[in-house]
């Protein structure tokens, strides 16, 4: 079935621009994402995984994985990917 709606070409040309600016948005987040290193200082990790600071900190007392050299903490893309995998349900 096919359904077919008439819009206003103002109601049209808003909701263009709400669709384009969301994309855009989008992308940059993406592009965000993908310009971080391999190995994420915590602020960064929290950002990759799209979570809070705190949800970051429940997530290590959970299993993720942290390396800690000389008082630095760094988490990789590869461990943060393999936790949100091991709970995936």
């Amino acid at each position: 079935m096919k359904v077919q709606m008439l819009v206003p070409d103002d109601l049209k040309t808003q909701m263009e621009q709400m669709m384009y600016q969301a994309a855009a948005e989008s992308f940059k987040k993406a592009a965000e994402v993908n310009s971080l290193p391999d190995w994420l200082k915590l602020k960064e990790a929290a950002k990759y995984a799209n979570i809070s600071n705190a949800t970051l900190h429940n997530f290590i007392n959970a299993g993720l994985k942290v390396c800690i050299i000389d008082g630095i903490s760094r988490i990789s893309k590869t461990e943060i990917d393999r936790f949100y995998k091991e709970h995936a349900k």
